[in-house]
């Protein structure tokens, strides 16, 4: 299984970093830019959302190709925070004029993601990712 490890400390410019990482090692793995994509776009998004209101000091990213399914664990030292479940729901049928700005990029990780989850361990967060990926 090929695997891709980086600390990040809590600074925004830190997730340009790992997307330069993250795009070089699914170039290497040969996968599709969509799928690059698809996993940046989770990534800045729970990243900013940790970074912005966790109070994490650093987070470690891990992320792992086996055959047919890319897996995410996110590891941080924030404040507890379960975004999957305590992040509210956008409303998705009202206009661009009425929606509140934000509250979308969650959406977004659960409907591009094939699993999310999230555990506090001791005093980390654990959000947990898998993409399942074309034959």
């Amino acid at each position: 299984m090929a695997e891709l490890a980086l600390s990040l400390n809590n600074d925004l410019a830190e997730i340009h970093r790992l997307a330069e990482r993250v795009e070089g090692f699914c170039e290497e793995a040969g996968l599709p830019m969509k799928t690059v994509f698809s996993l940046n776009l989770a990534l800045d998004e729970l990243l900013t959302n940790t970074m912005t209101y966790g109070g994490a000091k650093t987070i470690l990213v891990r992320i792992g190709l086996a055959p047919g399914r890319l897996s995410v664990v996110l590891d941080d030292d924030g404040i507890p925070f379960d975004p999957f479940h305590e992040a509210a729901e956008p409303d998705l049928d009202l206009g661009l004029d009425e929606r509140p700005i934000g509250g979308l990029g969650v959406h977004f990780v659960k409907k591009m993601m094939t699993t999310t989850a999230y555990a506090r361990q001791g005093d980390h967060n654990i959000v947990t990712l898998t993409m399942d990926l074309p034959a």
